[in-house]
């Protein structure tokens, strides 16, 4: 329900009364127009009414009310102390009732605070850069996927064990009491510790995971909460910021290539595939001993598509039922003779340097991969191409995401498009897009491959379509974005 109308709120399709109604002597008008300067000062413009908010009756309006304050001045500004202040009115007022969202995500951002505060440098003589890699995870479950997948895909030898010679590497994770004795007492992270992972825990509030459900939203929040904590914990450490998660799969030689790049670049980013993992964890076996799984880069790839998520299969440009249509969706992706491209405005943080992360104020992510503008401004990234031997493949079970099988022209693909993407500076990245080489003797090429030629060419098309319809052309921005002219000189 609560994310129902969080999505029509932002689109503004909820149905209201016809008449506006006088709110200015109304118990919620304070903060009503304490939540509408925050969202001028984000889109650095005059404060501007609300018109769906004020059509409906005080009592209609509270639930409202709070999504507006999560949505602007959490996931917008992320000023945490800002949104607890004006949390405190809105519960205040008269009649006004606490939902789920409400209590979690409250709890949540107490939680960060408290965590934030307490966060000190680890204490260490190394003169080597520090690294903190950063993983949320809870309970049996979690922590068995983390173990079995995605530690034991860093313990390959192009993995963990090189990036512990040139680097003091932390393992910051983020999990309850069951999750953290799990972990201690797994031979994987034995190993870890054996070759310099250094481990440090930070406990969530029991409180704040007993809220969380599978699926819903307030897990997401805390995916946000605990990546907002390790960038933290990051910055105070002088380190580098790499963002893990439990459901996924490193390419053999992934830490190499990123230390390769890292020499270039200061950031790099890369988007993922997700997989079936009960159609891929046996595909694995021939990669897979006690103490690693050693997957080369373009057979994770290929083995990604053999085993894709119907999710992927509805992303991919490859499946229309006729040329020039186009998946409904943010993510694109293309299946070539001997590539898979990836173009989304949605890419993980592979890589954030001590610089770009020091330069960035302290404030709260809620889902990091479509808010790293705010770590990467203008150009400074990277997005791994053909020539890179790297790959990190999403694990999840077929029932985790729905479908959306649409296809449709390149306007309405445009359009979609920019209503994920908003007046964020995220088309960079989508422009951008990946490029990730497959090997044909583990994935034989389909009948419906599309030549790299033809992709790049429908690309220009596609991308220039998609610039037409850019509905904030134009307009100034408090946070300006990148000029994407440029990338068209070399689709991507």
């Amino acid at each position: 329900m609560a994310d129902d109308v969080e999505t029509k709120i932002n689109e503004g399709t909820l149905t209201a009364a016809p008449q506006l109604a006088n709110i200015e002597n109304d118990p919620d008008f304070e903060a009503y127009k304490d939540v509408m300067t925050v969202r001028a000062e984000f889109l650095g413009q005059p404060p501007q009414r609300n018109y769906r908010y004020e059509k409906y009756p005080y009592h209609g309006r509270l639930f409202p009310l709070s999504i507006m304050n999560r949505s602007h001045t959490l996931v917008e500004m992320g000023d945490i102390d800002r949104y607890m202040a004006i949390d405190d009115k809105i519960n205040a007022l008269p009649k006004k009732s606490l939902s789920k969202p409400d209590i979690i995500i409250r709890k949540m951002m107490e939680w960060l605070k408290r965590e934030m505060a307490a966060v000190k440098k680890h204490k260490t003589v190394s003169t080597k850069g520090k690294v903190v890699i950063t993983m949320l995870t809870w309970g049996k479950e979690y922590a068995d996927k983390t173990l079995n997948y995605s530690f034991k895909s860093m313990m390959a030898d192009g993995n963990l064990p090189v990036l512990c010679k040139s680097k003091f590497v932390i393992m910051y994770v983020q999990t309850n009491e069951e999750g953290r004795a799990h972990l201690e007492a797994s031979p994987i992270v034995a190993a870890m510790k054996e070759i310099g992972v250094h481990f440090e825990y930070t406990l969530v509030d029991p409180e704040v995971l007993a809220g969380i459900a599978e699926g819903r939203e307030e897990l997401y929040w805390m995916v946000g909460a605990a990546a907002s904590l390790a960038i933290h914990y990051a910055k105070k450490n002088g380190a580098a910021f790499h963002h893990s998660y439990p459901d996924c799969l490193y390419s053999d030689h992934y830490f190499y290539e990123i230390l390769r790049l890292a020499a270039v670049h200061k950031n790099i980013l890369i988007p993922c595939a997700t997989a079936d993992e009960t159609t891929l964890f046996p595909l694995l076996q021939p990669y897979e001993d006690e103490k690693k799984i050693a997957v080369p880069a373009a057979d994770l790839v290929a083995l990604t598509l053999n085993a894709v998520h119907l999710t992927l299969w509805t992303m991919m440009v490859n499946n229309r039922p006729s040329n020039w249509l186009y998946p409904q969706n943010y993510v694109l992706l293309w299946e070539s003779e001997d590539q898979l491209h990836i173009n989304s405005p949605h890419v993980n943080a592979a890589w954030i340097c001590e610089e770009s992360l020091a330069a960035t104020p302290d404030r709260f992510f809620r889902t990091l991969d479509s808010e790293l503008d705010m770590l990467c401004p203008g150009y400074d990234f990277y997005i791994p191409q053909e020539t890179d031997n790297i790959y990190m493949a999403g694990l999840a079970s077929q029932s985790r995401y729905s479908i959306n099988d649409f296809f449709v022209t390149e306007k309405e693909t445009g359009a979609h498009i920019w209503r994920n993407v908003g007046h964020r500076d995220l088309m960079k990245f989508f422009f951008n897009g990946a490029k990730f080489r497959i090997n044909r003797e583990v994935r034989p090429m389909p009948a419906n491959a599309i030549p790299n030629p033809q992709i790049a060419a429908e690309k220009t098309y596609l991308f220039n379509s998609i610039m037409c319809c850019d509905p904030y052309a134009g307009v100034q921005f408090a946070q300006p974005r990148t000029d994407a002219s440029g990338v068209f000189a070399s689709v991507r």
